[in-house]
């Protein structure tokens, strides 16, 4: 279950990465809208926002909740914490703990396994995706833009979904099917941008007595 919640963060980063693709839709063709979700992203500074992740287990059918927080900044930091586990990263070192194993593993940034580097998986998004779908949704209270998309090749995901607000065009929900057919669901919630998120952040310091991993060689070797 603790490898599957790690795993399926990375997923929730890809939300606010959506570039250039060619698909039917109503209204505003597709690459314009997707062109402004680029133009969106790459305006951002720094990002927040509370989760709440739902994991349908395929083999036994059991259902799991999890809440969390997620912070990125430009470049390449990011903060990703539950009361379980938490995966830090300054863009030079990254830090992966786990309350279930009392163990902190230390890992070079750009040298990390990519289910641990969500910055590595949005760098290969134009690579590893393809849209399926992209349509506009209107409900009682706002607009929102549904894409569906599948990896070209065999991966993790097997299916990705993902809902986004129609005005701020930034993600509100995320839904995929992993490689088990495990079921996972995340709910965007109070996302905050530009606030002058602090560098220090995105510095991880081990609790006392939990068992430390380092496998680093030396940042920028």
């Amino acid at each position: 279950m603790q490898m599957i919640s790690l795993k399926s963060l990375k997923a929730s980063l890809l939300l606010i990465l959506i570039l250039a693709i060619n698909s039917p839709t109503q209204g505003e063709n597709t690459r314009a809208i997707l062109e402004r979700m680029e133009a969106k992203v790459d305006t951002l500074v720094d990002f927040s926002t509370r989760f709440v992740q739902r994991i349908s287990y395929s083999l036994n059918g059991k259902v799991k909740s999890f809440q969390g927080r997620l912070y990125l900044k430009r470049p390449g930091k990011f903060r990703i914490e539950t009361k379980d586990y938490a995966f830090v990263s300054d863009a030079c070192t990254l830090w992966v703990f786990s309350a279930r194993n009392q163990q902190v593993t230390i890992y070079q940034a750009y040298s990390a396994p990519p289910s641990l580097n969500p910055y590595s998986t949005l760098l290969d998004f134009r690579k590893e995706y393809e849209l399926d779908t992209l349509m506009i949704r209107s409900g009682s209270d706002k607009k929102m833009i549904y894409l569906q998309l599948h990896p070209k090749e065999e991966g993790y995901i097997k299916l990705l979904e993902i809902w986004c607000d129609g005005e701020d065009l930034l993600p509100r929900r995320l839904r995929y099917v992993d490689n088990v057919d495990n079921l996972v669901d995340f709910n965007f919630e109070e996302v905050v941008l530009d606030k002058g998120i602090s560098d220090s952040l995105f510095m991880y310091r081990p609790p006392k007595g939990v068992e430390v991993v380092d496998m680093r060689r030396g940042c920028g070797e």
